[in-house]
């Protein structure tokens, strides 16, 4: 059978056991094989957040607060994390790092709601796409700054779905493009984020996580 064919005959939890046997194997690491490294921001996100100007602060703090308001969410389930861009710019992400991201359909479901406004938020008066900020570059660093700070269950995780009594959930990359028509997502094995690709009409497992980059 074609690889590509195979991958999107798996549900997201046969595609993250697959990544796990491989990588045990040390035949694939956490990252797609084609994915560059990306640094970690050589400050705390404590530190890299007191550096901000005021204005950003405030724009960052209000985005938090549309953000809790829109999705329903606690104040807690927001935060405001350093991301390094694909410029290697340092910029301020607020993005939902619960347990699991929120219940909106699939990628095609998530796209329609996007295109009709629905998934963005005001911040000063400027409308905030929700969506392209949710990007591999920034769950990584979702991941890395749970870590550093001790997190005791990471997002997307096999423990906070037994913790939860729920499916393991997937978050989909809604800030990257489909590859030759699959969706990506990303979900985390063993303490370590990975990210396949899937069928864009798939349900089971797949959530949206709001993150928006504060310019």
């Amino acid at each position: 059978m074609n690889p590509e064919k195979l991958l999107d005959a798996l549900t997201p939890i046969e595609t993250k056991e697959l990544v796990a046997a491989l990588q045990r194997r040390g035949l694939v690491s956490g990252a797609s094989a084609d994915d560059s490294v990306v640094a970690a921001p050589v400050t705390t996100a404590e530190e890299f957040l007191a550096q901000l100007s005021p204005e950003t602060r405030a724009r960052a703090q209000a985005a938090q607060a549309a953000m809790v308001e829109k999705f329903g969410l606690r104040a807690i389930d927001v935060s405001l994390i350093p991301v390094t861009c694909e410029d290697g710019a340092v910029r301020p992400v607020v993005i939902v790092a619960a347990g699991n991201g929120l219940k909106r359909g699939c990628w095609d479901d998530i796209l329609s709601q996007r295109r009709a406004g629905d998934l963005t938020i005001e911040v000063e008066g400027v409308a905030v796409d929700t969506c392209a900020g949710m990007t591999w570059i920034a769950y990584e660093a979702l991941i890395r700054e749970l870590k550093a700070r001790g997190a005791s269950l990471l997002p997307d995780s096999r423990e906070v779905a037994e913790r939860g009594d729920q499916p393991w959930t997937c978050t989909l990359l809604t800030g990257e493009d489909t590859n030759r028509g699959r969706a990506p997502f990303a979900f985390v094995n063993e303490g370590q984020p990975g990210r396949s690709w899937g069928g864009t009409d798939y349900l089971g497992g797949l959530r949206f996580r709001p993150a928006a980059v504060i310019e």
